[in-house]
């Protein structure tokens, strides 16, 4: 007879918290995995993997053609880093040591503390490296850090030196140069002098917001510094706050000879420490703030306009654009004062015209169009008009690529009655005790729209905020809605010891009618590790990964790509295969993820081991509506004795970000997912509602948590396939 266990049942004398239904279920185990933690041995019962979190990188900037050492500070073991990831080429670099900061050994009966630690690390950058924003992880022998960023630059670096808080202070600088500075007090006011000659032409780039945008903790409370140019008579000649998101930066002609002074602050006079840091570049390289047209085809020499400073002779620009470029393509312009910051040209497959400046009152166009376009004075409206038939669907999207350009798109009859309009593009998952959890919201804006009538209408796209400026430039595509679709996946590393199984959970967004099955697919593993067969069925909108490691997986680590592929039927009768890359989103946040950032990768690694491995017997289940089946799940303890969570979906505390398939219910009471110390087996029981729809061998999972230091949990999963097969009987009732 098969057992059953209902955790809310552990206390003694009635309801608990722990069995208040509107608790999520991982919240109720982060309070029961508390308890428990409150009397159990920590020297036995802490996990060992750990989730290592780079909280500060000093120094964040850091020359191509140098070896630079970088201090990271971060927390959850670092301890173990035997190895350094960065994205892109010409950028690598090997572990020097480790220290403890501190080592507070946990009282009798409390929570243990998790203590800061630093790790030092060699980064050589080679002469050709592009400049710019790397992207890095650190490869533990358990797991992966949370990502961080690392500037590339071409001007020699050198280190904030303090006392610089007044004139007579100033730290002395050369030009050009980086600097490399701290806000480690409150009202830290951080002076720099240097010299000019008269006609001296500088840029003054800060990136500080950029470099911690990762670093979960902070969640948005980024360093946001102001930055102040004056002469030595202490007169303000510029100055700058938000440019790029948080960053200032401002540019300058000096028109006498001498000595001048930078302030940076913090604009709220918050201090910094631990967690705020920044780099200040002073050149005289060309800066590029924007490129017209934004877009090229792939394979084609693209003619630019250039807009920025120091630009001299640049106006306009010619780059040859690779045939194998995918969706953007990025170079540096060269010059006689040396290369600028990297730029970013979109690709596209359309045939592109370009907006003229001083237009008519509105351009007619013809579909498919491609349209390059900037509001380049505020409150502008860029207005295009083209002819429909009643049941024409046509697709319009605005590409802002790196522009400062917030769109604003909107679809008006000629009478100007709004038909629809978009701004931001927001992918909404799953429901908690707050609410929605929402991605990033999207900038460029799209609208999937249908024509009432026959007629004429007219789109507008304006900014947001009614800005505008030669750099708000955009990229207007108007065709007719083929079925296509987007993925996005919601974590961005994925640690797999031998035989452990990891999971994470892909959504798809169907755009443009499209409602087929889409195929899962991992590309560029490392050796060893293997991603089971998956898919999104046509009825649901999401679907499980799952890596495996084998039993003699040996330590690696890549970059991988997570992508979905599709067929679709166009509206000439003709199939067409689509293939689309999932868009990876890091969780941020003191609680486990709040909110989301979007990660420009995923890495997977093979790490040397787990704290637990999970099986799932049977590995195939099959119901028909109205049916139960239960799925035992053995775990194997690697020296971790503590509480595990078992969930069939994936929980952050309060936070659901994935949900069962249709007609599928979890009978939680005849299920048992809570496991004491030193427990190894549980089960999860499973029914299919009388109306739920056929499935096919579709992937689930069940994961095993540990709360290691009550932020992260552990993604280890036990994984079978479900099939439901269709009610005979009902079925011929129907008919």
């Amino acid at each position: 007879m098969r057992r059953t266990a209902d955790i809310a049942s552990w206390g003694q004398g009635g309801p608990s918290l722990l069995s208040c239904p509107v608790l999520p279920r991982s919240l109720r185990f982060l309070l029961l995995a508390t308890a428990l933690l409150l009397l159990f041995d920590f020297s036995q019962g802490l996990a060992q993997r750990g989730y290592p979190r780079i909280e500060t990188v000093y120094p964040g900037a850091v020359t191509r053609g140098k070896t630079t050492e970088v201090l990271l500070r971060g927390r959850y073991n670092l301890k173990e880093a035997n190895r350094v990831l960065f994205s892109g080429d010409g950028v690598s670099a090997s572990v020097v040591d480790w220290s403890e900061l501190e080592n507070p050994q946990p009282a009798k009966n409390k929570l243990p503390v998790f203590p800061p630690e630093t790790l030092r690390i060699k980064v050589t950058v080679a002469e050709d490296a592009m400049t710019g924003i790397r992207p890095f992880r650190v490869l533990t022998k358990g797991s992966l850090s949370a990502l961080a960023h690392l500037l590339i630059t071409e001007a020699p670096g050198v280190n904030e030196s303090e006392p610089n808080d007044s004139t007579s202070e100033a730290q002395t600088i050369e030009v050009p140069q980086t600097v490399n500075g701290l806000l480690d007090k409150e009202v830290d006011v951080d002076l720099y002098k240097f010299h000019a000659d008269a006609g001296a032409r500088m840029s003054f780039i800060v990136h500080s917001a950029r470099l911690q945008h990762p670093v979960p903790h902070l969640e948005r409370n980024f360093a946001d510094l102001i930055m102040s140019l004056r002469d030595s008579d202490d007169n303000e000649l510029a100055a700058a706050d938000d440019w790029n998101g948080q960053d200032p930066q401002l540019f300058h002609t000096f028109r006498q000879s001498g000595t001048y002074y930078l302030r940076v602050r913090e604009a709220r006079y918050h201090s910094g420490k631990d967690k705020w840091w920044y780099a200040l570049s002073v050149l005289t390289t060309p800066h590029v703030t924007s490129i017209f047209p934004p877009v090229a085809k792939a394979g084609s020499r693209a003619k630019l306009e250039l807009e920025g400073f120091n630009l001299e002779g640049l106006g306009s620009y010619e780059v040859d654009v690779p045939v194998e470029a995918g969706k953007d393509f990025r170079f540096q312009v060269a010059s006689s004062r040396g290369k600028s910051n990297p730029v970013r040209l979109l690709i596209t497959d359309l045939l592109t015209a370009t907006e003229m400046d001083g237009q008519r009152e509105f351009t007619e166009i013809k579909i498919p169009a491609g349209i390059s376009g900037r509001i380049s004075a505020e409150s502008e409206v860029d207005r295009y008009r083209f002819r429909a038939r009643q049941g024409d669907a046509l697709e319009f999207v605005v590409q802002r690529g790196n522009s400062y350009l917030d769109p604003l798109l909107e679809v008006r009859d000629v009478t100007g009655t709004l038909l629809a309009a978009q701004d931001d593009g927001v992918i909404t998952l799953g429901q908690g005790a707050r609410g929605s959890i929402a991605f990033p919201a999207d900038k460029n804006a799209r609208i999937e729209w249908t024509a009432p009538v026959d007629g004429e209408y007219e789109l507008q796209v304006r900014d947001a905020n009614y800005f505008g400026s030669r750099d708000h430039v955009y990229h207007l595509v108007v065709r007719p809605q083929e079925p296509d679709f987007a993925l996005i996946v919601d974590d961005d590393r994925m640690p797999v010891g031998p035989r452990e199984s990891y999971t994470s959970v892909v959504t798809v967004e169907r755009r443009n009618g499209f409602d087929g099955p889409v195929e899962l697919f991992v590309r560029g593993l490392p050796e060893g590790i293997v991603a089971e067969r998956s898919a999104i069925p046509a009825h649901l909108n999401q679907g499980n990964i799952v890596l495996t490691g084998s039993l003699d997986v040996m330590p690696d680590a890549k970059d991988v790509e997570v992508y979905g592929v599709a067929e679709a039927r166009l509206s000439d009768g003709q199939i067409k295969t689509i293939q689309r890359t999932a868009k990876p989103f890091a969780p941020m946040g003191q609680a486990g993820g709040r909110s989301f950032y979007a990660a420009p990768s995923i890495s997977a690694a093979a790490v040397e081991g787990s704290d637990i491995i999970m099986d799932a017997t049977p590995r195939r289940v099959t119901l028909r509506p109205g049916e139960s089946a239960t799925v035992d799940i053995k775990v194997m303890r690697n020296n971790y004795d503590g509480p595990i969570e078992m969930n069939v979906i994936l929980w952050n505390l309060t936070q659901r970000l994935s949900e069962l398939p249709e007609g599928i219910i979890f009978e939680e009471k005849q299920s048992k997912t809570s496991l004491g110390p030193k427990e190894t087996e549980g089960w999860v029981t499973f029914r299919a509602e009388a109306d739920a729809p056929p499935l096919d061998d579709y992937l689930m999972t069940v994961l095993g948590q540990i709360t290691y230091n009550r932020i992260f949990m552990t993604r280890v999963a036990a994984f079978f396939r479900l099939t439901i097969k269709p009610d005979v009987q009902r079925l011929s009732e129907a008919r």
